[in-house]
C-alpha cells in the first residue's frame, strides 16, 4: 500500500512540473504569419523600444563574432528576461519569445542543446553566460535571404 502512495505523489508531482513547463512555455513564444515589410516593421519598432545602443555580441565580415565590453556598470535594473525575435521569409513566420531568466539558468543545458541543434550556438554565448550581461541588445543580425535574429535582455 505504501509503495501504491509512493508512485501516486511521484507522478503527480511529475504531472505538475509538466504542466508548469508546458504553461511556461506556451505563454513565452508566440508565432505569426508575416509578410517581410510586416517583419521588417516589427523589427524596427523593437529595436526603437531596446534602443539606440550597439548589438553587445557583432559578426565581422569573416563571420567572427566579438563581445563587446560592457559600457555601463551593473548599477541599473537587474535583468529578468531574455527575450528573442526571429524571422525566416521563407515561411513568413515570424516568433517572438520572452523567457524569464531563471527559467534560462534552471534549463541552460537543455537550452545550449537546442541551440547547438538549431545553428544559432554559434553566438558564443550559453545560457548562464546571459545571467551576466546587462539590460540591453546583445544580437542583431539578418541574414541573406532576409532571415533575420534579434536577442535582447530586459
Amino acid at each position: 500500500m505504501k509503495i501504491s502512495r509512493l508512485l501516486l505523489i511521484a507522478v503527480v508531482a511529475a504531472l505538475f512540473g509538466l504542466t508548469i513547463f508546458g504553461v511556461t512555455v506556451w505563454n513565452t513564444v508566440d508565432v505569426e504569419s508575416a509578410t517581410p515589410s510586416q517583419a521588417a516593421a516589427r523589427f524596427a519598432s523593437l529595436r526603437a523600444a531596446i534602443g539606440d545602443t550597439p548589438p553587445r555580441l557583432q559578426r565581422d565580415s569573416s563571420g567572427t563574432l566579438t563581445r563587446l565590453a560592457a559600457t555601463e556598470a551593473r548599477d541599473g535594473p537587474e535583468p529578468t528576461h531574455v527575450c528573442l525575435a526571429v524571422y525566416t521569409p521563407e515561411h513568413e513566420r515570424l516568433a517572438e519569445a520572452e523567457v524569464p531568466l531563471w527559467f534560462v539558468a534552471m534549463k541552460a543545458p537543455a537550452i545550449d542543446l537546442v541551440a547547438d541543434q538549431a545553428g544559432i550556438d554559434d553566438l558564443g554565448i550559453t545560457a548562464d553566460q546571459l545571467l551576466d550581461e546587462p539590460v540591453g541588445l546583445l544580437f542583431d543580425e539578418e541574414r541573406a535571404g532576409g532571415q533575420r535574429l534579434l536577442v535582447w535582455l530586459k
